[in-house]
């Protein structure tokens, strides 16, 4: 079991990577976990301006800048698994050409969301069950997302507290999510 810091501080030096450490991290991505990014990014993004009709009404700018903290939010999620890796000295394998359809996707519904437990879904609770301090660094990457959100979007501010607790609950499950979408890449390699 890991603590809580030593995975945080290994999902910080991942925040903070030179250009060609970043490469090399990302030729370990497979397109099909970057698609599973991009779907989640946009059914989030959807479903939380179609729940709060008040973020319809923002500027363009700042709908935008909403939808790119919940893509970072869910990257940051996807480190965090990355980052777990790094401490188990698990190696990354380079990029296979797992899609996301239906592949990647046929994993993730199979190992996150099953519709009855299975060997999967019972080795990504136990991962969670084991190792506590992922899943209070899911929890706190949520915080830090919202406060950069914050920080780029004061007029956040001026939303209802309602608006505020649904974007800070998307960006937590987007957290959840990537670092699902990690664990099922893994699965798959």
């Amino acid at each position: 079991m890991f603590m809580y810091k030593d995975i945080a501080r290994e999902w910080d030096r991942l925040n903070a990577l030179s250009q060609e450490e970043a490469r090399a991290l990302d030729a370990t991505i497979e397109d099909g976990a970057n698609s599973a990014i991009d779907q989640f990014n946009y059914q989030l993004e959807e479903k939380l301006f179609k729940e709060v009709p008040e973020l319809n009404k923002l500027p363009k700018e700042d709908s935008d800048k909403i939808t790119k903290a919940i893509g970072n939010a869910l990257f940051s999620g996807y480190l965090i698994y990355v980052s777990y890796q790094n401490l188990m000295k698990i190696k990354r394998k380079p990029k296979v050409g797992i899609v996301y359809n239906p592949t990647l996707m046929n994993e993730y519904n199979d190992t996150i969301v099953p519709q009855s437990p299975n060997p999967k879904s019972d080795a990504f609770n136990r991962l969670l069950d084991e190792e506590p301090a992922a899943e209070m660094l899911i929890d706190k990457v949520a915080g830090i997302e919202l406060n950069i959100l914050r920080k780029m979007m004061p007029s956040i501010e001026n939303l209802t507290f309602t608006t505020g607790d649904l974007i800070r609950n998307t960006l937590a499950r987007a957290v959840f999510i990537g670092f699902g979408i990690a664990f099922s890449e893994n699965n798959l390699k």
